[in-house]
């Protein structure tokens, strides 16, 4: 019995170096940037209300807050912006600003703590606006963005034993979100060789 807690103690807190959090910090930086910069052009069509589109952010926060009143979005944003006299597209222009720099600031290490909360709270804003139009990635950057606010950054009076917990529990997470999200767009008909005709 005490083999097996031990050897479940050790599995649940392995030693780390905590280069994990580097490279997650690195990486998340990078997929911010790309993010923000691959929608630019786009970025008012997809978050405003007003424009020629069919789906607008006002659609899709609305069956956002039939499921969930606490998620954050976009909308707080722009009335926030709206009681300072900002307007909707002033925001959005800001919002994509700030998102950029977060994501280059997290790039560069600067404040990585204050940086992870301030890019997870605004990247959760845009994803949950655009619902409509995220996928699997939005799902795996704002749990990456999670584990980096909680998780400790490497540093002398880090003890190896809680960055390896970090990185355990965090690979828990993405085996288990990780098999829900690569499994279900999957259709049967693939795995009856149909597709192969």
């Amino acid at each position: 019995m005490n083999a097996a807690l031990a050897g479940f103690w050790k599995f649940l807190f392995p030693r780390d170096s905590g280069r994990w959090v580097e490279l997650l910090r690195i990486g998340l930086g990078l997929q911010l940037i790309i993010y923000t910069w691959s929608l630019r052009r786009d970025w008012r069509e997809l978050f405003g209300t007003t424009g020629p589109v069919l789906v607008n952010r006002a659609l899709v926060e609305a069956v956002l807050s039939g499921a969930s009143f606490f998620t954050p979005r976009i909308g707080w944003l722009v009335s926030l912006g709206k009681s300072f006299g900002i307007g909707e597209g002033a925001t959005l222009l800001l919002l994509w600003l700030c998102l950029f720099s977060l994501g280059v600031l997290f790039l560069i290490g600067w404040s990585k703590r204050l940086t992870a909360i301030a890019a997870w709270f605004l990247y959760v804003c845009t994803a949950k606006s655009g619902t409509l139009f995220s996928y699997g990635v939005d799902n795996f950057t704002i749990i990456g963005l999670f584990y980096a606010m909680i998780a400790p950054f490497p540093g002398p009076r880090t003890s190896p034993e809680r960055l390896g917990f970090h990185r355990r529990v965090l690979q828990l997470h993405l085996c288990i979100r990780g098999s829900r999200e690569f499994h279900t767009p999957l259709p049967r008909i693939w795995f009856a060789n149909h597709s192969c005709r």
